[in-house]
């Protein structure tokens, strides 16, 4: 579909189930004005053999491998199902009483609410007219809740400063994001001498003693340097909140460090302090580490099943399938399809949300309508069903890339794990590029090269990122040019992306060892600083390394593509499948047996879950995640409403 002449601001939403994506989502119209007249998006599916299924949607017929309960088949049948939504501007008028004009307005009203949380409540204070009474409804409930965050925390503002002696006292009030970049430029070996001031400080809170701490580990393995890592952590979480910035990030990394030291009391003391973090950026590998180092068994499910159920996109909830001895392909695959559903049964005030939602992204407003999204999932998560979750979030497809789709619906699976299906699987796993990296990567895998693609770009050939990396493969111009011997190179052409990005990734592996998360840790942060990284969190626990990983951006990265990487095997591949277990995972080259190896495993456990009724596996864990609803709901971060990083976890 494209631009029509008709003056109704249109979009169709098309999601056909079961013959899912190769290609990914497909946009028409996508660089249309916010304020043209016709819009059209499509969801849209390719068939196996690649052709394109979009002019005229039909399944395939596909057979997800049923599996047998006491009540016989379970799960998804061989079946074919395409939904299709097609709503325009005066529909959504006429469904909220309005006329198209007075729609239009204010849905501008409500965009800027949704961005500062004022706008809405001057003009609903200051009108007395029937007309905005809906509108004027829906702000003044996401007032009076007040789940939006308007103005976002940024400690790291304000201009660098010199640490120095006679500013501690001071300095230990400073933004802990600010402390970090100042201290980016002391000398680890000045900062160790002056531990002993640092220490004889007593105002709180204490940034700077949180922040000498991450700066002491460049002087890692040195012995000597822990016992000053001690103090300060000590000194630190005296007076350290579990709302403060830093009280996460500092239990955190004390319990991975003391873990590389054998220090198990003192890990899951420091662990268990970190769980109960309020404003919290690393909940999914808190979780894995609560569990991991847990005694107590009771202590160790509640965790980890926290940790699936909340984040069952993260690579540490495939960690914890793994311990648990269960394959989670097997359980996401047996739910059935969902279809899409724009309707809100028997809950009135959710409905009427619903179509504001629709009217932001008719008129373009992307971002207020993925807020006023976030707000309506999260305070009707009771009254919508799935196919309700589903529709809302599709809709983020209208506007803008791949990318922002992809990051979209990574997170609406996350904060709503029940539409976690081979459907969504699918729609979050595409392979826009198949031909294209199959041909260009004979010595790195086409699976990773979709795996790095999907999270340095999106699958957008026009990115470009703030390093001035660019394309596909997110490549540096300077980098291009030592890998093909020229000048300039076109990096937004996909071919020549694709090429020289194969390229690179190949050498990179080669030059670790065959180590592909050293080689993508090298491929985000620079090759130079991973053999520090091995001499100074040298573990033979390859997690524990990765999540040592000084960079946040580098740590998420390596462990989110080997998410992806993880999922396209399962999804595409004969050893996701294991329909060849007994090959020699050594033998693939370029590829990481990191991830082949959990692949292998989930696969040898999934034989044990068939026979099994659907939840069976889970029967005891969602108790226990009832009773934790009721009992840590204290402990429940806060998600932020606008855009994260792009596909996180």
């Amino acid at each position: 579909m494209g631009r029509k002449s008709q003056g109704a601001l249109i979009f169709c939403v098309y999601i056909q189930l079961f013959a899912c994506s190769n290609r990914g989502v497909r946009f028409a119209g996508e660089n249309a004005n916010d304020n043209s007249e016709t819009l059209a998006a499509e969801v849209i599916t390719v068939a196996e053999d690649g052709v394109s299924e979009s002019e005229s949607p039909v399944s395939k017929d596909i057979d997800p491998a049923p599996l047998k309960g006491e009540e016989g088949e379970l799960g998804p049948t061989k079946k074919s199902v395409v939904t299709s939504i097609t709503i325009s501007l005066e529909q959504v008028a006429k469904e909220l009483g309005l006329s198209r004009d007075a729609l239009i307005e204010q849905t501008g009203i409500l965009a800027s609410f949704m961005r500062h949380g004022v706008v809405a409540q001057n003009f609903c204070n200051d009108e007395n007219d029937p007309r905005i009474e809906k509108l004027c409804s829906l702000t003044d409930t996401i007032h009076d809740e007040n789940p939006l965050q308007w103005v976002s925390k940024d400690t790291s503002k304000g201009r660098k400063v010199l640490i120095r002696p006679k500013n501690f006292s001071s300095q230990q009030k400073m933004g802990y994001g600010r402390l970090m970049r100042s201290i980016s430029r002391e000398p680890a070996s000045r900062i160790l001498q002056y531990v002993p001031k640092i220490l004889s400080t007593t105002t709180c809170p204490r940034n700077l003693s949180a922040v000498a701490i991450r700066k002491l580990e460049s002087l890692m393995p040195d012995q000597s340097v822990r016992p000053s890592i001690e103090k300060l952590y000590e000194h630190t979480t005296h007076c350290l909140k579990p709302e403060d910035e830093a009280y996460e990030i500092t239990h955190l990394r004390q319990a991975l460090l003391r873990t590389m030291w054998k220090n198990e009391k003192g890990a899951l003391d420091a662990i268990r302090k970190a769980v109960i973090a309020k404003d919290s950026s690393e909940r999914s590998r808190v979780l894995y580490w609560a569990g991991r180092l847990e005694a107590d068994l009771n202590q160790k499910a509640k965790h980890w099943d926290r940790l699936i159920e909340q984040y069952p996109l993260s690579f540490h909830a495939l960690e914890v399938w793994r311990e648990k001895q269960a394959d989670p392909f097997e359980y996401y695959t047996r739910r059935p399809a969902l279809g899409l559903e724009r309707i809100v049964v028997n809950k009135d005030d959710a409905d009427e949300a619903l179509r504001w939602i629709e009217a932001l992204y008719l008129r373009g407003h992307v971002e207020a309508a993925q807020r006023l999204t976030r707000w309506v999932i999260r305070v009707f998560k009771n009254d919508l069903s799935n196919e309700n979750v589903l529709y809302v979030s599709s809709l983020r497809s209208i506007r803008g890339t791949q990318l922002n789709y992809l990051t979209y619906l990574t997170r609406q699976v996350n904060e709503n794990g029940d539409i976690l299906n081979f459907q969504t699987l699918k729609m979050l796993f595409p392979r826009p590029y198949l031909e294209l990296f199959e041909r260009v990567g004979a010595q790195t895998d086409a699976h990773l090269l979709h795996s790095v693609a999907r999270q340095e770009s999106g699958f957008d050939p026009t990115a470009r990122s703030h390093a001035n990396a660019r394309g596909l493969l997110q490549i540096l111009p300077s980098t291009a040019r030592i890998l093909s011997g020229k000048k300039t190179n076109d990096l937004y052409d996909t071919e020549v992306n694709a090429q020289l990005g194969s390229k690179f990734m190949a050498q990179l592996i080669d030059k670790f060892g065959g180590s592909v998360e050293l080689a993508l840790a090298g491929y985000n942060s620079g090759p130079g600083n991973v053999p520090t990284w091995k001499v100074r969190y040298a573990s033979d626990d390859r997690l524990l390394f990765i999540d040592l990983i000084p960079f946040k951006e580098t740590r998420n990265y390596v462990s989110n593509i080997f998410r992806n990487n993880y999922w396209y095997e399962r999804l595409y591949s004969d050893e996701g499948n294991a329909q060849n277990k007994g090959r020699s995972i050594a033998s693939v080259k370029q590829k990481s047996d990191y991830v082949l190896q959990m692949v292998e495993d989930h696969v040898t456990f999934r034989d044990q879950m068939r026979g099994k009724a659907v939840d069976e596996f889970f029967q005891q864990s969602t108790a226990a995640n009832e009773v934790l609803r009721g009992e840590d709901a204290s402990e429940e971060e806060a998600h932020p409403v606008g855009e994260e990083g792009a596909l996180s976890e």
